[in-house]
């Protein structure tokens, strides 16, 4: 009996033994099963503190702030911040120290995030690395929504051969591209201005496989309100793996015969050509703000939002002569860390187009440019010296003062207005003589009153062209003037003044105004009055009607 016991005490323990394993087992490929498949719906992300300190450095800052441009934090749900120290000293002051370092870097991109998204900031105290400087660190671990779920199931486009894929370049140039993280996979997130050639046209993009087989998706776009401060917006947003954007982008399709690529789409044989092209980021441009210089109105000071810049990408502003645009940043003022700064020259007056070079294919959309959203860049306001009204046609009326008597006029007048400007008029005074002058002038100095305020004064680029006090531009200048008159009733001269004044330049709807006075010495040549120089003054109005313009 004894033995029997002894038996079936064994066998229950090797049962029981197999049954403990076999939950072992259970649960390590549960655990194993259910961390790899969290994995590919999380990222890490790792900084590191000094000794003792729970102060971010700014490299870490720098890290922090990035975190909007490197990963897909639209689609976070949950956000964990867990603090760790090293080994040094006691535990209770080291699990201080840790969530210390975690709701400082928490108050660092807590911005960042959906006010949806659920935070949790933990303090694990001591942690076990070797090597301690690698303990002394914060932990922000990106927790992701299930995007297949809520879109629902992928549109696959079958029997398509054959068929015309055309790169859409036309829409690329409304949209923003950043190369971003979700799950440790990369994507090219797209940010599209909400127009309306996003919804007239079908996208698709296409996934290649190891065996080198294509499927052509279609590419959804879906609007969101992205962006913050005053570029907060709402916008067409769509992601695309980067394998597949780097190597197809995102095209149209067409049946055949069409102009362009006729081969097979996308299979092996398809041969796709690239080349280099320039082309105009409105994307950019739309999301810019500009504020003139005081000194030298012919150039702008621009800021852009740092998640819609890339700094490994060259931006080229047109004009002549054009330029690469130089990128800077500005660390004092907790405003400035938003935006990256460039100064651009102005092109006959206009803000000029910032364009890439971009390698798109030879499978080319040729469908004409249609003005989905003109502005800025075609905004042609008047600078401070005029170049976009050049050699013009004018209308003068005025007063001077010389011989110790005051004359009107009415004259036309012909411009080249420039950093010099020179002046040709022609017409009749008070005294029913006939009226003509020539004038030089040289501005010293040119500002906008909106330069004079005391306020953040960054704009639109295309309010620089509207009718307001603040666009009025001052200029004093120095200049050379003739004038002369004729007639039988009336003393006749022929004098020459050196003068100074200030001119004031007003737009107004599409006229432009220029009020000047000004005053110096003047000098008759036919000596018929005066054999001696004499006082001067004058003051008069110029204006350029849009009817005249050149």
């Amino acid at each position: 009996m004894d033995l029997q016991t002894n038996k079936l005490g064994n066998v229950n323990r090797l049962l029981f033994s197999t049954f403990v394993y076999n939950m072992r087992l259970n649960l390590f490929l549960f655990v194993f099963i259910g961390s790899f498949s969290l994995l590919h719906g999380q990222d890490t992300i790792r900084i590191y503190f000094e000794f003792g300190s729970s102060k971010i450095s700014y490299e870490s800052e720098q890290v922090l702030r990035d975190l909007k441009n490197t990963f897909d934090l639209h689609s976070v749900e949950l956000v964990e911040f867990t603090g760790y120290a090293d080994s040094i000293g006691n535990l209770k002051s080291n699990l201080r120290l840790c969530e210390k370092r975690a709701k400082n870097a928490y108050n660092v991109c807590q911005g960042d995030f959906k006010p949806t998204v659920e935070v949790q900031i933990f303090a694990k105290g001591e942690g076990t690395k070797v090597n301690l400087d690698e303990n002394r660190r914060v932990e922000i671990v990106l927790h992701y929504d299930e995007m297949k779920e809520k879109e629902g199931p992928l549109e696959i486009i079958e029997n398509m051969n054959p068929r015309c894929f055309f790169v859409d370049f036309e829409a690329l140039q409304f949209c923003n591209l950043r190369e971003i993280t979700k799950g440790r996979k990369k994507y090219v997130y797209i940010e599209a201005l909400d127009i309306g050639l996003f919804t007239e046209r079908e996208h698709y993009y296409a996934i290649r496989n190891n065996s080198g087989k294509v499927t052509i998706q279609r590419l959804r776009w879906k609007k969101k309100v992205t962006g913050k401060l005053w570029w907060r917006k709402t916008r067409y947003v769509a992601f695309i793996p980067k394998e597949s954007f780097d190597r197809f982008q995102f095209f149209t399709l067409e049946d055949a015969p069409c102009t362009g690529c006729k081969e097979k789409i996308l299979t092996k044989d398809t041969l796709i050509m690239n080349v280099a092209k320039f082309y105009t980021d409105y994307f950019l441009l739309t999301n810019m703000q500009a504020k003139q210089r005081f000194i030298d109105q012919n150039q702008l000071k621009v800021r852009v939002p740092k998640e819609y810049v890339d700094l490994n990408e060259t931006y080229y502003f047109t004009g002549n002569p054009g330029g690469i645009v130089e990128w800077t940043t500005r660390d004092f003022g907790s405003k400035n860390k938003n935006y990256y700064f460039a100064d651009i020259e102005l092109y006959n007056g206009k803000m000029p187009e910032i364009q890439h070079l971009y390698s798109t294919t030879v499978c080319l959309n040729t469908s004409t440019w249609k003005d989905w959203n003109a502005r800025p860049w075609y905004c042609g306001f008047v600078n401070d010296r005029g170049n976009a009204i050049r050699n013009i046609l004018s209308i003068d009326p005025g007063v001077f003062y010389h011989n110790d008597s005051l004359v009107g006029y009415l004259a036309l007048g012909v411009n080249y207005i420039d950093d010099h400007s020179f002046s040709f008029q022609a017409g009749i005074n008070t005294h029913a003589s006939l009226y003509a002058a020539a004038n030089y002038r040289f501005n010293l100095l040119s500002f906008r009153m909106r330069a004079l305020s005391i306020r953040d004064n960054w704009v639109d680029p295309f309010e620089l062209n509207m009718s307001s006090f603040a666009n009025t531009i001052v200029s004093p200048y120095v200049g050379l003037d003739t004038k002369t008159s004729f007639n039988q009733g009336y003393q006749s001269f022929f004098e020459a003044n050196v003068n100074a004044g200030f001119l004031v330049r007003l737009p107004i709807r599409n006229w432009v105004g220029d009020f000047f006075i000004q005053g110096g010495v003047s000098y008759d040549f036919l000596q018929r009055i005066n054999t001696q120089a004499y006082g001067y003054g004058q003051i008069g109005v110029r204006f350029y009607p849009p009817f005249l313009y050149h």
